[in-house]
């Protein structure tokens, strides 16, 4: 769910400040509705701890009345220690833009400060807002996750955590990255801030590709010989890469000599990476 502030209403469009308060800015598709939450909407009393589920129904009010209560549908609301949570960083950007994935895993990434204890007010600052705060206690972290190759989805739990601090950038090296599991090509960012126990509900994230990246799971270098006077003086077989590594899980060199009359003189398997 994301949370708008409302900038302007014209006869075909809306225009809204994205990602406000605890949330962060979402993909909708198109015909998504939009709830407008008014001043005399009413709210409950009611005390709830962490971890309860309770249901819910809203009844919207519109110029034709309020819609009846046997009518509305029944969602569940499952409390997670939201108030208490700190507010995800805002203006999250890669490579100073918001178009993901990025160029390159030695990405820059830069957020703005956030404060949950003066962000509580009729006031609702909207995502791209400039530093606010931030909160006494609250630090960032650089999470790097893979990608499942196969479906695309983001794995928990996350591969390296980067504590940045109180900082509001970080720029990635290639030494951040751990080594993938084999057939992994992409990696999720994100920059998640931190109190105690606490962690932000919400969050943004950028993928990079790990350009580069060579998983050679069987090679064969097979030399067949036949005839007479054969002398193999040198042989290389080099692979050249380019990348955060190489990962070789089985190698195999393979000389089958027909007839026996051959020399091999010297014999060399040559593994070049770059970086």
């Amino acid at each position: 769910d994301e949370f708008v502030r409302v900038d302007g209403i014209s006869a075909n469009s809306i225009t809204v400040g994205r990602g406000c308060l605890d949330t962060v800015p979402l993909a909708h598709t198109a015909g998504t509705p939009v709830i407008f939450w008014q001043g005399h909407a009413e709210t409950t009393s009611g005390r709830y701890v962490a971890g309860e589920s309770l249901p819910v129904r809203i009844l919207p009010r519109t110029g034709l009345g309020t819609l009846p209560l046997a009518q509305a549908p029944t969602d569940i609301v499952s409390f997670a220690a939201r108030a208490i949570r700190p507010l995800p960083p805002g203006n999250l950007r890669g490579d100073g833009g918001f178009v993901s994935p990025l160029a390159s895993p030695e990405a820059m990434l830069t957020w703005a400060h956030r404060d949950r204890l003066s962000q509580t007010s009729s006031v609702f600052d909207s995502y791209l807002a400039s530093d606010i705060g931030p909160e006494p206690g609250v630090t960032y972290q650089v999470r790097i996750h893979w990608v499942d190759p196969d479906t695309g989805e983001t794995l928990e739990p996350a591969a390296a955590v980067i504590e940045a601090g109180t900082a509001t950038s970080w720029t990635l090296a290639e030494a951040d990255y751990p080594e993938p599991p084999p057939g992994v090509e992409q990696a999720a960012l994100r920059v998640r801030a931190v109190r105690g126990s606490h962690e932000d509900r919400a969050f943004r994230a950028y993928r990079v590709t790990l350009g580069g990246k060579v998983q050679v799971s069987a090679q064969d270098l097979v030399l067949l010989c036949s005839g007479t006077g054969i002398d193999l003086v040198a042989q290389d077989l080099i692979l050249t890469c380019a990348g955060p590594g190489l990962d070789i899980v089985e190698q195999h060199l393979v000389l089958d000599l027909r007839p026996p009359g051959l020399g091999v003189i010297q014999q060399e398997l040559i593994v070049e990476l770059t970086p």
